[in-house]
């Protein structure tokens, strides 16, 4: 009988075993660590959580849970831990209620992480609005160590029996209703973001960081821009009952609250509402930008979101809105004036009931930008002047609050200086038979000067195209050597 040696294994034979044993084990330890997440930490539970979900309204609001990647939604009775991110969509709000009574109240596209949660004596508390717009009502603070943080991108605000608003859409905006806040701006120091100066924001005032000023503070050009202001501080139950009135997003609360504002119950009078809801059953009908008390130009565009099952049309300022069924938002250009500084809304059911949505308070700047001055070619006083060249650059000395450029030669249509940048002190502009906008003869142009709030200023030139003749004094107009 013939004796054969067994094949030889190979060493990954002997450790397949070992591989699918480890392989089951980190399965099982992340489906019962996922388990135990979902089953336990999202189960309405303590009743002595530092902070508690106390009202939801919609059915986009969800969580991230320490730890886990993928968002839960949520419901009243949950409980937030340090790490969670608490985030809202279009639709939905969201109320939040501390151990001590103080509440955060998130606006719909809105997300908030929880960097520190702790609930002893002294307790902490600090949360991050990443996007969106929060309401806090903080109740005093009894202990000296304790503290409540309030973080945005681009400030850090310590409350401590306060009521404010802090908005980073468009920009950055904190608005005091009731109380004090220690705000500080950030600033960026040898690439790091360090907190520079602390301001006091009282009743009626708020910080307005506009784009000019963000990007200055993130240029580390080492300046803090002022743009803050203070309503009169005299009169703060004025203050109080007039910011409670104009911003209506977060006035749910509770279970009744909450089921009201779903049905459309936004400030009005109670009866009078409940009597229009029943004849008609008025959908929502919401203001996404601008937001109250924005500064804006002349021309702005106004946005929001409705109820495409419920509403037939709005109107803004007496001008229909575009509507789009698709992601239901409705999207209008109207045009204020400093005089007329309320952006109304009225929507329209089915049977083209009318409804006030909300009459909200913005300030408008529409003084048109000052002409800058063209440096060369130089114009006659009737803003004339004649080419004996078959090119010619138009140059301008431009002004800070120039945003953009738009030249229209002729019939040809409006072109963009592409490379003007706000803030630049020049522009140029080329006028070329071979690009094809001068030509001999007459040639007008003109200009349009934007500010950042779309305020328009024009100026119109005109160039005589003499390229056969000689100049009077023999020399000609020099072709000028900038290319554009």
């Amino acid at each position: 009988m013939r004796y054969s040696e067994p094949p030889k294994r190979s060493v990954f034979s002997y450790l397949l075993p070992f591989l699918i044993i480890i392989t089951l084990g980190v399965g099982a330890f992340f489906g019962v660590r996922n388990y135990l997440f979902s089953s336990v930490l999202l189960e309405p539970n303590s009743e002595n959580a530092s902070v508690k979900v106390t009202a939801v309204v919609g059915d986009r609001a969800y969580m991230v849970p320490w730890g886990l990647e993928d968002r839960r939604k949520i419901r009243e009775g949950f409980s937030i831990a340090k790490g969670d991110v608490v985030s809202t969509e279009k639709g939905s709000r969201v109320e939040l209620t501390l151990f001590d009574g103080s509440k955060i109240k998130l606006n719909e596209d809105t997300v908030v992480y929880f960097s520190r949660v702790e609930n002893k004596k002294p307790f902490h508390l600090s949360l991050n609005v990443l996007r969106g717009e929060i309401y806090a009502d903080v109740n005093k603070i009894i202990n000296e160590k304790s503290d409540f943080i309030v973080t945005s991108p681009q400030t850090i605000s310590r409350a401590d029996d306060v009521v404010f608003i802090i908005d980073t859409f468009p920009t950055e905006h904190i608005q005091v209703i009731e109380g004090l806040l220690h705000t500080s701006i950030f600033h960026l120091i040898n690439e790091r973001k360090e907190p520079l100066e602390t301001v006091t924001v009282r009743t009626g005032a708020e910080v307005v960081l506009d784009a000019e000023a963000i990007e200055s503070l993130s240029s580390g050009e080492g300046y803090y821009p002022r743009r803050y202001g203070v309503i009169n501080e005299g009169d703060v139950d004025e203050v109080i009952e007039r910011e409670r009135k104009s911003n209506k997003w977060y006035l749910f609360e509770g279970a009744q609250e909450r089921d009201e504002w779903q049905e459309g119950e936004q400030g009005e009078e109670k009866e009078e509402k409940e009597e229009l809801l029943e004849e008609s059953g008025y959908g929502d009908v919401s203001i996404i930008t601008p937001h109250l008390n924005d500064l804006i130009g002349s021309s702005v565009v106004v946005t929001g979101y409705y109820d495409k099952d419920k509403i037939e049309k709005i109107v803004v300022n007496n001008k229909q809105v575009i509507l789009n069924a698709e992601d239901e938002t409705w999207e209008v250009k109207i045009t204020m004036t400093s005089n007329d500084e309320e952006i109304e809304v009225f929507s329209y059911d089915m049977e083209e009931k009318k409804r006030l949505v909300e009459r909200r308070s913005v300030k408008v700047d529409d003084t048109p930008p000052i002409i800058p001055d063209i440096i060369d070619p130089a114009f006659d006083e009737n803003n004339r002047v004649e080419v004996y060249s078959d090119s010619i650059v138009i140059a301008g000395r431009a002004h800070s609050d120039i945003a953009s450029i738009f030249i229209t030669a002729d019939s040809h249509p409006p072109y963009r200086l592409k490379k003007y940048s706000s803030g630049d002190d020049l522009f140029y502009y080329k006028a070329s038979t071979d690009i094809g906008n001068f030509h001999e003869g007459v040639n007008v142009y003109t200009i349009q000067f934007f500010d950042e709030f779309d305020n328009v200023s024009t100026v119109t030139l005109t160039l005589i195209g003499a390229m056969g003749k000689d100049s009077e004094d023999g020399e000609g107009t020099k072709k000028a050597e900038v290319i554009l």
